[in-house]
C-alpha cells in the first residue's frame, strides 16, 4: 500500500509481448508459444485502415508533425530514435506506437494524442446515447 506505482513508460513485459495466452508445457507441446499483445495491437490498427500517427495529432488539434525532428516537443530522444529504426518516414509511424512513445500528461499515464482520443470515445459515448444515465429527458 505504501509502495509508489511505477512510472508508465512505452515499455511491456515479455508476459504481453511474447507469453499472452500461452498454455503450460506438456508432452504434446514440444515449445511454450504464446502471442504478442503490442504487435497484435499495431496489426488490428492497419486492419482496420486507422492513419497514421501524424493525422491524429491534426485530428486532436496538437501541434503537427513533419518530421522526425518534430517529435523531440513530446518524446523523449531514445523513443524517437527506435522510430526512427522502425519507420521510413513520421507518415509512417502507427498510432498505437506513435501514441505509446509520448511524454504522459503530468498526473497521467498517457499522453496528448491517446488522452484526446479515449476522451473523444468517451465524449460519443455519453452524447451518443439517449439513455445515458444523466441524460435529461425532459
Amino acid at each position: 500500500v505504501g509502495t509508489d506505482v511505477q512510472k508508465a513508460n512505452r515499455f511491456f513485459t515479455t508476459e504481453v509481448t511474447q507469453h499472452l495466452f500461452e498454455e503450460p508445457q506438456n508432452l504434446t507441446v514440444p515449445k511454450k508459444c504464446g502471442l504478442d499483445l503490442v504487435s497484435m495491437n499495431i496489426q488490428r490498427g492497419r486492419d482496420h485502415g486507422l492513419p497514421g500517427y501524424p493525422k491524429w495529432r491534426v485530428y486532436c488539434n496538437l501541434t503537427p508533425v513533419k518530421e522526425f525532428k518534430d517529435l523531440k516537443k513530446f518524446m523523449d530522444d531514445e523513443s524517437i530514435e527506435a522510430l526512427q529504426r522502425l519507420y521510413k518516414t513520421v507518415d509512417d509511424i502507427d498510432l498505437y506506437s506513435g501514441s505509446l512513445s509520448e511524454t504522459p500528461l503530468k498526473g497521467s499515464m498517457l499522453g496528448p494524442t491517446a488522452t484526446c482520443l479515449i476522451a473523444e470515445q468517451f465524449r460519443r459515448t455519453k452524447f451518443g446515447d439517449r439513455f445515458w444515465y444523466d441524460a435529461y429527458t425532459g
